[in-house]
């Protein structure tokens, strides 16, 4: 259960790092959108692959395997193959989203027993994130992209905070823990 714990606390603090970075390297990130794309790809795709081990679910969620491996794999050909391309890139990077938002969403019906405040947020959240990945789509411009990065950092920093608020509620609630 410690352990738990211990990694919540490590994930919350690195994505609260990520988020400040992004926001940081703002100019630099701007230049290299394929690489930032691709390696926040992997990067999802390896902490969800953490926690499915951690929970020891997968024997019985093959779909969230296969999620955690698309992203990885989806990141090391955004690296590899279109880095430098960045309406391929831009597509790519939206379409991820809008399909990773729509999950969120879908998510937020099993926490009926969170604070209302984390639903709310995280419904808001996912809205203006997929408005903005939709406006990426349509109007691949470098402002867009821009814009998107900057929400890239938001993201990490609301998921920081969310992942405080999943250690606060499980040391709470440890029966809650699978």
């Amino acid at each position: 259960m410690k352990f738990h714990y211990t990694l919540l606390f490590i994930k919350a603090s690195l994505f609260f790092v990520i988020g400040v970075l992004i926001f940081a390297l703002q100019h630099i990130l701007n230049e290299n959108i394929g690489l930032l794309v691709g390696c926040n790809l992997i990067l999802n795709g390896i902490v969800y692959l953490i926690t499915l081990l951690i929970k020891k679910s997968l024997k019985t969620e093959y779909t969230d395997i296969y999620d955690a491996l698309i992203n990885v794999v989806l990141g090391l050909m955004v690296c590899l193959l279109i880095r430098d391309e960045f309406d391929k890139v831009c597509m790519v990077w939206a379409v991820w989203t809008i399909a990773r938002q729509s999950k969120n969403v879908y998510a937020l019906y099993s926490l009926g027993e969170r604070h209302k405040w984390f639903i709310i947020v995280n419904a808001v959240e996912a809205v203006v994130i997929t408005v903005f990945s939709i406006l990426l789509m349509l109007h691949t411009t470098p402002e867009h992209a821009a814009t998107h990065v900057l929400i890239l950092g938001a993201e990490f920093l609301f998921e920081s905070l969310f992942t405080l608020d999943d250690y606060f509620f499980i040391k709470k609630n440890p029966h809650h823990v699978k």
